[in-house]
């Protein structure tokens, strides 16, 4: 009886609680990148909860996305922040995007420039 209630009370006091989760865009979870995030909690000395913790991650999110089977996540910029890392690439959602980034990384340095000038030119502005 005692700890059915006492069940009651944690189940009720952590529903009261909203958790904030970090969001963010969703990056690629590259071998490299889970490369560099391990080696910084060893340099830290500090595991995977201790960065779910900093980075204000759900309980065992760290270590789903270092176990390599993710491909990708929102928790990234989070993780790398908290970190001081790079942060890997964008996913890449349309194939028209793909194939803009490889128009892109053709061109010269002063192509890319006059690109993102004329870009700037016809883009919406931002509320």
């Amino acid at each position: 009886m005692v700890s059915q209630l006492a069940d009651i009370i944690s189940d009720w006091m952590a529903r009261s609680r909203p958790r904030q989760y970090a969001t963010g865009t969703r990056r690629q979870v590259t071998p490299e990148w889970i490369a560099s995030v391990r080696n910084a909690l060893k340099d830290l000395g500090k595991g995977p909860r201790w960065l779910e913790i900093e980075a204000r991650l759900a309980r065992g999110a760290a270590t789903k996305i270092l176990d390599g089977k993710q491909q990708t996540s929102n928790h990234v910029d989070a993780i790398s922040k908290v970190l001081g890392l790079m942060l890997p690439a964008t996913v890449v959602e349309a194939p028209e995007e793909i194939e803009l980034l490889a128009i892109f990384r053709e061109m010269t340095p002063d192509g890319r420039a006059h690109l993102l000038g004329l870009l700037g030119l016809i883009q919406k502005p931002r509320d």
